[in-house]
């Protein structure tokens, strides 16, 4: 008690706390305008500039900045420190040419190359005679194998042994080839060297393409795995090797035993495990891995991966199967490029639950119209139209895509199949009993009975398909193998109302005497067509375009529309309609023409009294006319009409 008032008494009476010991000095504040700070709007409490390379004015000078320019210097605002010269650019430029020179020099073969570069400018001149002595020259330049490895390394040098073995003489291409197979599997990696390999087996002899698919054995699956040597594995395995040799190449994704040892008797993976059972779970794990190792990499666009998952698929137990289709199922659409590969697809898509069947459509949908018009892929379309369930997710996911590009699908081979199955599925006249056979396999995977999910879909799509035969009906009259694919839409058609507009404007394009079509049907609308209906519409009657143009033929004489036309008429409603396009001038026009006479024939056969009356009217009528002409149909059609 003493002590505290001791200290009390101690301060002077004062009950302030004691300051600490170590007190923070606060910073010392300064009047800019007072004491004429220069750092006023440098934004530091301090007065100091926030970057070194800061001015007192408060503006960036940076290290690379170039000073403002003077407005009247006449230097484009390049400044010169006094005393210095301007350099010559020039100069500059050239010495460091030279510079670069010397340094090529320098490397060891510069000399060969350099010469070797001089004969080849000459060499790729296609007005160049005696390519021959060029290569000569430039295989004494190269002499030994060990520089052709080196050479087709680089860039620039690559180019040059690739045109040698296009235009070399056989023995030095002989010569050349024998220097680079012993490192095949190397050159396939390789940035620049790995478009050797296809040009040694294109231009190689037999005996030489024999020996490039030789040196790859031991190395297909590393090359399978790289994107540069892939391509060169699926076109040998597409286009040189034999059936013994793709099996060889097959083996080497069963297991590592095979990639030393190949065995000529195992042609799939049953026959690695035929005499040992027990070998069976790990054959199939082997090729599991593989194929898991290449889906990772996304390169399973190669026949060869193609050709071994359908093998796998079909071996394996569920279990394995569904992991590996679900590895594949994000690359579906490139599996169906193949034959092998499209049979892979299916098996896919059969074996596949119903939600991983909607991604399918959904990855699909992308590649739609590449599919249907692929030699291979329309399979794979074919196979989803007949397997799906869900007729309206169907329509929406495959057939509204299509219909958006109608016209580019149907002008192809494989497009109108597509377009037949959905209207005419089964279709023997259309369809190969064994492509047939295939696709219903995969009724065993679905529900719904067929007929009521073909019927289901058939309702949705007739009346947009008879639409379009509406809007552009030449278009689907311009050839017997299109017109074989409108038969089937208005033969099958489920919409009355649509099916009758449709069935007239055919009759329509029929009886117009104008009507005119190039002899052999074009597949597909590309420019040249576009050019020449563009002049046909014009007239023009210059020479040149005559030229261009080619021979047309009436409609009702073109031999393909006219077997197409002979089953139209078939089709109950439509003599009807032809009925009341026909006029005294169509009928003038056609009887002179056999097959236009038939087309009258077929009418008359097919049409109710009414029509059968109307036609013999209008014929009667040009009786002296129908005499004139001794053609088989003008015989036909006066018994049929007694007009004797």
């Amino acid at each position: 008690m003493s002590e505290s008032k001791k200290r009390v008494a101690d301060s002077g009476g004062s009950t302030q706390a004691k300051k600490p010991k170590f007190e923070k000095k606060s910073a010392p504040k300064f009047n800019s305008e007072k004491s004429g700070n220069p750092f006023k709007n440098s934004g530091n409490k301090f007065g100091k500039p926030n970057n070194k390379f800061q001015k007192p004015n408060g503006k960036f000078q940076g290290k690379f900045q170039k000073p403002a320019p003077n407005k009247f210097d006449k230097s484009d605002g390049q400044t010169q420190p006094a005393g210095t010269e301007k350099k010559d650019w020039n100069k500059f430029k050239q010495e460091k040419k030279e510079l670069r020179l010397k340094r090529k020099a320098a490397r060891i073969g510069f000399d060969k190359v350099h010469e070797a570069k001089q004969l080849y400018e000459k060499l790729k001149c296609k007005s160049t005679e005696n390519k021959a002595e060029l290569c000569r020259e430039l295989h004494k330049v190269f002499k030994d194998a060990e520089t052709y490895q080196k050479m087709v390394m680089a860039h620039d040098t690559t180019r040059i042994v690739q045109c040698m073995l296009k235009r070399a003489p056989a023995e030095i291409c002989q010569q050349i080839s024998e220097a680079l197979i012993p490192v095949v599997s190397k050159l396939a990696i390789c940035d620049y060297a790995h478009f050797v390999v296809p040009r040694l087996l294109k231009y190689g002899s037999a005996e030489i393409k024999r020996k490039v698919i030789e040196a790859t054995y031991g190395n297909v699956f590393s090359m399978l795995s790289r994107p540069k040597s892939t391509s060169i594995i699926d076109s040998i395995y597409l286009s040189y090797a034999s059936s013994q040799q793709k099996a060889l190449m097959r083996q080497e994704l069963y297991g590592d035993l095979y990639k030393k040892a190949k065995d000529k008797t195992v042609k799939c993976i049953k026959d690695t495990y035929k005499n040992a059972p027990h070998e069976k779970p790990v054959v199939l794990g082997s090729v599991k891995s593989n194929l898991n190792h290449i889906a990772n990499k996304t390169l399973v666009d190669n026949s060869l991966v193609h050709a071994v998952l359908l093998d796998y698929l079909s071996e394996c137990n569920e279990e394995d199967r569904g992991e590996i289709i679900a590895d594949f199922l994000p690359h579906i659409a490139a599996l169906a490029s193949t034959k092998d590969g499209v049979r892979a697809a299916m098996f896919c898509f059969w074996h596949s639950i119903v939600k991983d069947r909607r991604a399918i459509l959904k990855s699909v949908r992308e590649h739609l119209i590449k599919l249907c018009t692929h030699e291979h892929g329309h399979v794979f379309i074919l196979t989803i139209i007949n397997s799906t369930d869900d007729t309206k997710a169907l329509k929406k996911s495959i057939f509204d895509p299509i219909f958006a590009e109608i016209e580019s699908v149907a002008a192809n081979e494989w497009g109108r199949k597509v377009i037949d199955w959905f209207v005419a599925p089964e279709d023997r006249a259309r369809f190969h009993p064994q492509v047939i056979g295939l696709i219903e396999e995969g009724l065993q995977y679905s529900k719904k009975d067929k007929e009521v999910r073909r019927t289901e879909l058939l309702e949705q799509i007739s009346e947009p398909l008879c639409k379009t035969i509406i809007e552009n009906p030449y278009f689907w009259l311009r050839g017997g193998h299109i017109a074989i694919t409108t038969l089937n839409i208005l033969k099958n058609c489920k919409h009355d109302q649509a099916q009758k507009k449709a069935l007239e404007a055919v009759a329509d394009v029929i009886c117009n005497v104008d009507w005119k079509v190039t002899p052999k049907e074009v597949e597909e609308e590309n420019k040249e067509v576009a050019e020449i209906k563009k002049k046909l519409e014009a007239k023009t009657e210059e020479s040149k375009d005559k030229k261009d143009i080619p021979e047309l033929v009436l409609g009702v004489e073109h031999a393909g529309l006219h077997i197409a036309l002979k089953k139209i008429m078939k089709i109950e409603q439509f003599p009807a309609a032809l009925a009341t396009k026909l006029t005294e001038e169509v009928v003038e026009n056609w009887l002179p023409l056999n097959r236009a006479t038939f087309l009258l024939i077929k009418a008359y056969e097919g049409g109710d009294e009414e029509v059968q009356q109307k036609i013999k009217s209008l014929v009667t009528k040009q009786k002296k006319l129908l005499k004139t002409h001794n053609h088989a149909g003008s015989k036909i059609l006066t018994e049929l009409l007694g007009l004797k």
